[in-house]
């Protein structure tokens, strides 16, 4: 009987340790279309670039964080041309959860006078569960983060964490630059931007009704950023991309979001509660071609200099 629950003890101590050489066994002989739970790829959005960039950076005048409304809307060079220097920290899917991590490991070097949060109507019903491997793959999660992924309870997390560590403990796969394996189309430009091009959005989609399930985690993340930026004496800006209008008619909640982001205390700009950018300024329902990028911009900073007096250089 000892000899019995030894070995179950024996048994317990080395599953783990099984377990996390099975994971990266599996990660480097398998191929992808077998490896469901194991997301090491690049998922998309060059967050990877992106990440190699921010390094280049400090002391920006304007901050956007948030989903890929966020880095494909907003492009830096429009703001140089004003004299603004920003830089674009979203990324693909991008929830609160993933907003507050980057913001706590960055905030402190861009050190940024005012933040643009960019938001959508679903914005808190995303697990965050894609965004969290994009960030993994691209070995943003460090020890001071590791227990953000923990609490995830996904497998496919836990299984990109474990090879994740493994291929950075190795010497990882070095800087891999995703011009070369992203859409020919898109290209990434210096300061989190990328640019899509001119292609129209010509499709006539009926959407049916998007329920809006609010996750609690992902509320709480939203206010802990906001009021980290607040006790900086960060300005902050809550603002909503337009989206091509049906799209955005479909959301249920849209107005009790619209009643949420406004009675946070922030300044609310919400591109989509008036006059709907046309359809050739779109190149999906859900994102603006560079045409749109440039008048989206434009409306943005003249707002901020006209309605908030804001002066950057």
């Amino acid at each position: 009987m000892k000899r019995f629950i030894k070995s179950i003890l024996v048994f317990l101590l080395l599953l783990p340790l099984v377990y996390i050489l099975g994971v990266i066994v599996w990660g480097e002989v398998f191929p992808q279309f077998l490896k469901k739970n194991l997301s090491y790829k690049v998922i998309g959005g060059y967050t990877q670039s992106r990440l190699h960039d921010v390094k280049n950076f400090k002391n920006v005048d304007v901050l956007v964080i948030g989903p890929s409304g966020a880095y494909r809307g907003f492009d830096p060079r429009n703001f140089d041309a004003r004299n603004i220097k920003l830089f674009n920290l979203g990324s693909s899917s991008q929830t609160p959860i993933q907003t507050e991590l980057l913001v706590d490991k960055y905030i402190d070097q861009l050190n940024p006078k005012l933040v643009l949060y960019v938001v959508n109507p679903d914005i808190f019903c995303d697990p965050g569960i894609e965004s969290m491997v994009d960030l993994i793959s691209c070995n943003f999660v460090d020890r001071h983060h590791v227990t953000v992924p923990l609490k995830t309870y996904n497998i496919n997390v836990y299984n990109t964490l474990i090879y994740s560590t493994y291929k950075s403990l190795i010497g990882g796969d070095g800087y891999r630059d995703e011009v070369i394996t992203r859409d020919k189309e898109e290209k990434y430009i210096s300061g989190g931007f990328v640019e899509k091009g001119n292609n129209e959005f010509a499709e006539t989609t009926i959407f049916p009704p998007i329920p809006v399930s609010i996750q609690s985690d992902q509320t709480q993340a939203f206010k802990n950023i906001l009021m980290e930026l607040n006790k900086r004496k960060i300005k902050v800006i809550i603002i909503q991309p337009p989206l091509v209008r049906e799209y955005y008619s479909s959301f249920k909640m849209k107005e009790i979001m619209n009643r949420f982001f406004k009675k946070l205390g922030f300044r609310y700009m919400n591109f989509n509660a008036g006059l709907p950018f046309e359809h050739k300024y779109f190149y999906d329902y859900g994102h603006l071609n560079q045409s749109g990028v440039d008048l989206f911009n434009k409306m943005v900073i003249d707002s901020l200099e006209e309605e908030e007096g804001l002066v950057f250089r």
